[in-house]
Order: C-alpha cells, then sequence, then structure tokens
C-alpha cells in the first residue's frame, strides 16, 4: 500500500512539464466549452464541429501521454516536439477508442432492447431474462475494463494496437485490485470537478476558468498516475 501511496503523490507533483501540458488541455476546454455554447448554426454543422473536437480531443490526449512519457523518463521535452510526436500514434489510439465506443453502443442497445422486451413479461420470464443479459453483457464489460490502458501502453512502447490491447489485458488483470484503488482514489476528485463545472457554468467567467482548469490539472494528473503505475509494474 506504502507503494501505491508513492505513486498518487508523485502523480499529484506538478513541474514545469505538468503545468504546460496542464495548459495546452484548458486551452482545448476553453475552445471547446466557449465555442460550441456561444456559436448559433444549423444541427447539421454542430455534429460536423463535434466530430472535429473529437479528433482534436484525442490529438491532445495524445501529445499529453507523449510529453507525460518524456517527463517522467527525463527525455527532452518541448510542446512542439510532442504535438509532433503524437501524429505517429494517432490513428492507433483512434481506432482503440472507436472499437471502445462502438462495442458501449451495442452494449447500450442491447440493455435498452431488454429492457423494452421485459416491459409486459411476467416476473419468472423477466428475472431469467435479465440474469441473462447480465452475464451477456459482464464479458465485454470486463474486456472494455482491461483494456482501457492501451492507448498509453501503445504510448510509452510504441507498439501495434494489437499489442497494447494484449498488454492492456494482461497487466491490468494481474494488478486489479491496486488500479481499483487508484480508481476509487481519483474518482471523488473527478466528481468535485464535474460539480464545480456544473455549479459555475452559468456563473462567473473566472470561476467557469478555475473550473475548467481544475478539469485540465485533474486528466495530467490521472494520466501521470497510471504511466507510472504501468513503468513500475511492467516487464
Amino acid at each position: 500500500m506504502g507503494k501505491l501511496q508513492e505513486t498518487l503523490k508523485a502523480g499529484f507533483t506538478f513541474r514545469r512539464n505538468e503545468f504546460l501540458l496542464s495548459a495546452a488541455v484548458f486551452v482545448y476546454l476553453v475552445v471547446y466549452y466557449f465555442l460550441l455554447s456561444a456559436i448559433e448554426v444549423k444541427e447539421s454543422f454542430i455534429l460536423l464541429l463535434q466530430f472535429f473536437f473529437i479528433l482534436l480531443e484525442n490529438y491532445i490526449t495524445i501529445a499529453v501521454y507523449c510529453g507525460l512519457n518524456d517527463s517522467i523518463t527525463g527525455g527532452s521535452f518541448n510542446l512542439q516536439g510532442i504535438f509532433k510526436k503524437g501524429a505517429s500514434y494517432f490513428g492507433r489510439v483512434l481506432l482503440y477508442k472507436g472499437l471502445a465506443g462502438l462495442t458501449a453502443l451495442c452494449m447500450m442497445g442491447f440493455a435498452y432492447g431488454m429492457i423494452d422486451f421485459l416491459k409486459n413479461s411476467s416476473v419468472v420470464k423477466a428475472s431469467v431474462v435479465m440474469g441473462i443479459t447480465i452475464l451477456w453483457l459482464a464479458f465485454p464489460v470486463l474486456i472494455l475494463l482491461l483494456t482501457f490502458m492501451a492507448p498509453l501502453i501503445i504510448i510509452v512502447r510504441d507498439i501495434s494496437l494489437a499489442g497494447g490491447l494484449r498488454k492492456s489485458f494482461l497487466f491490468a488483470r494481474e494488478h486489479l485490485s491496486d488500479i481499483l484503488i487508484f480508481v476509487l482514489a481519483l474518482v471523488p476528485f473527478w466528481i468535485f470537478a464535474f460539480f464545480l463545472l456544473k455549479v459555475y457554468n452559468e456563473s462567473n467567467l473566472l470561476y467557469r476558468f478555475i473550473a475548467l482548469y481544475f478539469i485540465a490539472m485533474l486528466e495530467i494528473i490521472t494520466i501521470k498516475v497510471f504511466m507510472l503505475f504501468y513503468r513500475e509494474n511492467s516487464e
């Protein structure tokens, strides 16, 4: 447990590199929230704009991973360099997110379909179908949980998507209890961050900036914690 506490402490430690990365994420969040809320355009253009921001968010997240990886390993660090480096990982990480999102959508569609089916079913039939549904969905949920570190591993190891999925599965399965501890430690901060954003969404502009920067810092902390943990415990 002491080693996990040290990892958390190191993750929350901010130096110049972390502040630069959090500033980059903050700028993206400001542009995203204020641009989408300020403009009045057709719904089709909004969807196109959201798709653009999905691609941009993927690119910025990759750059953050690259920057933290360089910072942790003592490599050369500069914002221009990590954004250039991030281009080589863009397709692999985007494909992972696409597959994960498609899996999640299929699971949600299946679950909603079962809910509609159960509305007019007897108690016994509903119980049996519900049990089967839970068992059916348990496998893809487990796969998503065990492969969530694939983007991080792809960048840290510079390997293919298939290699990242395999290593994430094996690593998360072996260290699942420790990962759950990190999740439980970080979730309250994320809940508080989104609470701040919701409360101050229509409030003072300065408060909204503070809430967005808190989220940017928390993203850096979360990635850094898991990256440190992976580097300390992988072969």
